[in-house]
């Protein structure tokens, strides 16, 4: 059994049933040999260490991932955080 989500999908360029898996974190790498029809992993999180680039490439695997995709509320949520600071809102609170 592979654990990881396997699902089938149709594309022009892709051939009759090519292959579609998404990372649960669940990932490794000497699965890759065995998944003859995978063409394409979309990783949910951000990091792509577990992944190997090489091997991927060689059997002629894609590899997207969700880099970036939070960067605007990351930086948002800490400007706030800043601000809260600065107006001593946790003190504030606390009293």
């Amino acid at each position: 059994m592979i654990p990881f989500l396997v699902g089938r999908y149709s594309h022009p360029g892709a051939g009759p049933s090519a292959g579609l898996a998404g990372d649960l974190g669940l990932w490794r790498n000497d699965l890759l040999p065995r998944a003859k029809r995978l063409r394409f992993i979309q990783s949910i999180g951000a990091g792509t260490e577990q992944f190997s680039l090489e091997a991927l490439k060689q059997h002629g695997v894609r590899l997207a991932s969700a880099r970036g995709v939070n960067a605007r509320a990351v930086s948002e949520h800490v400007t706030a955080l800043m601000l809260a600071l600065a107006r001593r809102l946790p003190e504030a609170r606390d009293n």
